[in-house]
This record gives structure tokens, sequence and C-alpha cells, in this order.
């Protein structure tokens, strides 16, 4: 094993964990309302859910 795999493997293993954040809805919820925030007309679910977690540290979500 060479010095480069060695160093590779110890910046994997060291390398911080992502926090996941799950978003929780019913099977057939609009996702307009999540953490007391209401989705805008234009705005996608994607975009919302980028304003959700920029406003709060919660790992869990309820959106409906």
């Amino acid at each position: 094993m060479s010095l480069a795999n060695r160093i590779e493997k110890l910046e994997a293993k060291l390398k911080p964990q992502e926090d996941k954040v799950t978003f929780y809805g019913w099977a057939d919820c609009e996702w307009k309302h999540a953490n007391g925030l209401t989705r805008a007309e234009n705005e996608t679910k994607e975009q919302f859910f980028k304003r959700v977690r920029k406003t709060t540290d919660s790992k869990f979500i309820w959106c409906k």
C-alpha cells in the first residue's frame, strides 16, 4: 500500500460526517408549511427545504 493510498483512506475516515436532515409529511401533503415557515407560490419544494434548513438546526422537520 502506497503512502498516497494510506493518506486517502485516513482522509475518508477522518472526514466530518454531514448532518442529515429528515423531512416528514403525509403521502399526499403539499409541503406548504414547516417549522413556522410558509412556502411561497413560486418557490420549488427544494428551495423551500433549503430555506427551512437554514432557519433550524433540527434533525427532523415536520411538513404539512
